[in-house]
């Protein structure tokens, strides 16, 4: 099986959450119906799933330290 790339496979693991079939996503991404599967049963023997979406740096201070700050302004 070629390398897909993860895009690809994103695509593949998005079209399935929203629930079409395996030849559907195929057909719209132009790839093998084969190759999809493949990507499925690999994330179903895994039990993968999307990262959660990244909500940003974690704060520079701590609670208390920002309450020691707004005092001190």
């Amino acid at each position: 099986m070629k390398a897909l790339i993860s895009k690809i496979c994103n695509a593949i693991i998005y079209g399935k959450k929203c629930g079409q079939s395996g030849r559907t996503i195929a057909k719209q991404l132009k790839c093998g119906k084969m190759a999809v599967y493949k990507v499925l049963q690999h994330l179903h023997e895994t039990d993968f799933s999307l990262p959660k979406k990244w909500t940003g740096s974690s704060p520079l201070l701590n609670t208390p330290s920002r309450q020691e700050l707004k005092a001190f302004v």
